[in-house]
Formats: C-alpha cells, sequence, structure tokens
C-alpha cells in the first residue's frame, strides 16, 4: 500500500497526493554506476505524486 491523500474540492475535483520510498534492489534493479563506479545513484529513491480526477 502507497499512503496517500484523498481531497474533494470545491470545484468537484478529487485531488490524489503522496509519496512513496522504495529500494530499487527490491525490485531486482542494480543501481546506475558510471565512470568505474566513482559516481553512483542510490539505492533508494523517493518518489511524489499527485492525480486530479474530474
Amino acid at each position: 500500500m502507497i499512503p496517500s491523500t484523498l481531497t474533494h474540492l470545491e470545484d468537484g475535483t478529487y485531488r490524489a497526493a503522496g509519496e512513496y520510498r522504495f529500494k530499487q534492489s527490491s525490485f531486482l534493479i542494480k543501481p546506475v554506476q558510471l565512470a568505474g563506479g566513482t559516481v553512483r545513484v542510490k539505492d533508494e529513491l523517493q518518489t511524489q505524486f499527485e492525480i486530479l480526477l474530474k
């Protein structure tokens, strides 16, 4: 389950928003490494979203 909030706006629109952190390695994705490993992307990523429904 991804934590989120659902808000009913005055114009009748619904807004869903939230954020989620996950590790790439949990999905068998190897974090990116460049230049012989001197540049690396962290394993944990944070995603944010906002969805408007009319």
